[in-house]
């Protein structure tokens, strides 16, 4: 009977031994990659209280935009390492247990060992033997893991960036450069405010990138598009992104090519009211397809207040010589589309090098225009019959001689921007609407105009060098708008010839 209870006890401890080996081995391959799944599930989803602190926080750089960053863009990374964090410590916490299980089943508390112990010893063996198989697999999975993650990353990353070209390029395409009619610096790309009416939040930087693809999100929760070409500009308040400047881009940047047209000259030329009349002029405009609007509400409030004073019959207010700001048209002839940014800067900051080095969109314009007040030079004044002198002395300005701020202005021109002779100026002569034929040239006739500004007002030295510096020279005498004979549809129509704008044309570069 020993034997027989021998030989079966031997039996039983074997066959015990060698199936709770198995066992073990197949527990030792599985629960790592469950345990690794669960800490998946607990870290992206479940997050369940009593995890251990994250050793890795994911922190956004230092002077971010105030948005919720894109998840493949670091979070994801953070929680990788976290996922790994937990899942060690479930592993840890797996191994102990199962020490304790084995032991004690190996010495038992009140059971027989002899019916425990070989189920202790297999499953100890069968752990053991499956170990560095467990280790290979887990590295795998691992492994597996982190492809996925930087696979989804490097397609996020390929995407933003391609975004970012098609924008950009789309952008050059349609020979779009931006700059800001405040500060007149170029503009990279807009800054935008939040939607929400009750969040202030600016993103600096909206383009396609870490803080999301196609939309991003702010920290208030609201979402808004990440590229001009996805809709920002027409959905977003624009801003300059210089910090020094930010000012409010209320005319939707980003959608129209951009042309500057500088007007300069001496104070009391005549600068602000020839800016009203080539508005003017352009917004009712008896040509079929073109279509012109304020651009934005400063504009629309200028136009207005230089109508009121014109309507009282009071003089136009002189322009403040500070910074200037310019007025923003956006124009439609056939299918362009333009934006066009007249800055009216008060003819003090054009006598001096200090004061136009200041004067930076001079450098961003191709087209040019100067004002001249002939009643203000000197020998033309004293040419004039004594009757006359007395009738024009309240319209005259005292400023100094027109060449000055033509040099001043050139030089600025030259140092700033591309060679002059790259560049096209028109010369326009106003107060037309008092000299008319008797003391000026007939309107529209650039030869005649040209010969009465050097046989009558001197200027043949200004004319020579603006014609040598310049590609192209055109002259005008202009009245106010409203006047018979004013000749501003024919300084408009050279303008816009001058800057490709043209029913039909497409846009130059």
């Amino acid at each position: 009977m020993d034997s027989i209870k021998s030989v079966a006890t031997f039996i039983y401890a074997v066959v015990a031994a060698l199936s709770t080996a198995i066992v073990g081995m197949l527990i030792c391959l599985g629960q790592p990659c469950i345990e690794y799944m669960i800490a998946c599930v607990q870290v992206l989803y479940t997050h369940p209280g009593g995890l251990p602190a994250r050793r890795q926080v994911f922190t956004a750089p230092a002077g971010s935009d105030p948005a919720k960053p894109n998840y493949l863009y670091g979070p994801a990374r953070s929680d990788l390492v976290y996922i790994r964090q937990v899942a060690g410590s479930r592993f840890s916490s797996a191994i102990d247990w199962w020490g304790e299980t084995v032991g004690d089943l190996v010495d038992p508390v009140g059971a027989s060992a002899r019916l425990t112990a070989p189920i202790g010893v297999g499953l100890g063996i069968g752990l053991i033997l499956a170990l560095p198989f467990a280790a290979l697999l887990v590295a795998m999975v691992l492994l597996a893991h982190e492809i996925v993650v930087d696979i989804a990353a490097v397609g996020v990353w390929s995407t933003a960036n391609a975004l970012r070209a098609v924008d950009s390029a789309i952008l050059s395409a349609r020979h779009i450069q931006l700059r800001c009619v405040a500060c007149f610096e170029r503009i990279p790309y807009p800054a935008y405010i939040c939607p929400n009416p009750k969040c202030d939040h600016i993103h600096w930087d909206i383009r396609p990138g870490r803080y999301g693809v196609l939309h991003r999100t702010c920290e208030c929760g609201e979402r808004m598009p990440t590229a001009l070409l996805l809709g920002t500009a027409r959905k977003l308040a624009a801003i300059c992104p210089h910090r020094a400047c930010q000012h409010q881009l209320e005319y939707r940047p980003g959608e129209e090519q951009e042309t500057i047209l500088p007007i300069f000259g001496a104070k009391g030329a005549g600068k602000t009211l020839l800016l009203y009349g080539i508005t003017k002029t352009l917004s009712q405009a008896s040509r079929p397809g073109i279509h012109v609007a304020p651009a934005d509400p400063v504009t629309s409030t200028w136009l207005k207040d230089i109508e009121a004073a014109l309507a009282r019959d009071s003089a136009v207010p002189a322009t403040p010589a500070a910074t200037p700001r310019a007025c923003v048209l956006r124009l439609r002839v056939g299918r362009q589309r333009r934006l066009v940014q007249f800055p009216d800067a008060a003819g003090e900051l054009f006598y001096s090098s200090q004061h136009s080095a200041d004067l930076i969109y001079l450098g961003a314009a191709s087209t040019f225009v100067l004002v001249v007040d002939p009643l203000s030079i000197e020998a033309f004044w004293n040419s004039l019959p004594s009757a006359a002198r007395e009738r024009f002395a309240p319209y005259r300005s005292v400023a100094p001689p027109p060449e000055l701020a033509f040099q001043q202005t050139a030089d600025r021109i030259a140092e700033m921007g591309k060679p002059r002779a790259q560049h096209r100026l028109a010369i326009v002569f106003t107060r037309a609407d008092l000299l008319r034929r008797e003391y000026g040239p007939g309107p529209g006739d650039s030869a005649e105009i040209r010969k009465w500004a050097v046989d009558d007002l001197g200027l043949a030295g200004l004319l020579h060098q603006a014609e040598s510096d310049f590609r192209e020279v055109a002259f005008f005498h202009t009245a106010p708008f409203g006047e018979n004979e004013n000749d501003l549809n024919t300084l408009v129509h050279w303008l816009m010839r001058a800057e490709g704008i043209t029913p039909g044309a497409r846009n130059r570069s």
